[in-house]
């Protein structure tokens, strides 16, 4: 058994490293929420200005295939953000994501941390009953702007070759 006497040294890392990952948690959390309550200009605000959020079937991901679609840049979430809002299409119905954050680890490369959650998406349109829209993983680079966290990376990997109706609206 090794006894550690002076915790001085390791208390302040670990007290940081676990307000990181509760702030991390909130920050994946709440893109849900403001994707759920299509407060898409708040959810937009929680990616950098140089993001990247792309969608892509598991099976092309495992195979390592096309992606159905890839935003690059603060102007393609904009665009994004003018469509869920109506401006190119009707609007869509009520969702409910439900995020399980899997893994907080230390990027790869560069700063920040790789986040690993599992999403389920329900979708309830007006006069019927909610159903299973999507399901899968979001793979996650965040970084820490000052004090808050950020997304500069989301890949949303969906469990089903097949893709919903709307897909695009996925967020």
């Amino acid at each position: 058994m090794i006894e550690v006497t002076d915790r001085s040294a390791i208390e302040p890392q670990a007290r940081a490293d676990a307000a990181s990952e509760a702030a991390i948690t909130r920050l994946i959390q709440r893109a849900a929420r403001f994707s759920d309550e299509q407060r898409y200009v708040e959810w937009m605000d929680l990616f950098t200005d140089d993001c990247r959020h792309a969608l892509i079937t598991r099976e092309n991901h495992r195979e390592q295939g096309l992606y159905n679609y890839v935003d690059k840049g603060r102007l393609a979430l904009q665009e994004r953000v003018a469509y869920l809002l109506g401006v190119w299409h009707t609007p869509r119905g009520k969702t409910t994501h439900v995020v399980s954050v899997l893994d907080i680890e230390p990027a790869v490369e560069g700063a920040g941390a790789r986040v690993v959650s599992n999403f389920i998406i329900a979708r309830a349109a007006p006069a019927e009953d909610s159903k299973l829209y999507a399901s899968g993983q979001y793979i996650d680079h965040v970084v820490c702007d000052g004090e808050r966290w950020l997304i500069k990376e989301r890949t949303a990997i969906i469990d089903s070759s097949f893709l919903p109706a709307d897909f695009a609206d996925l967020v």
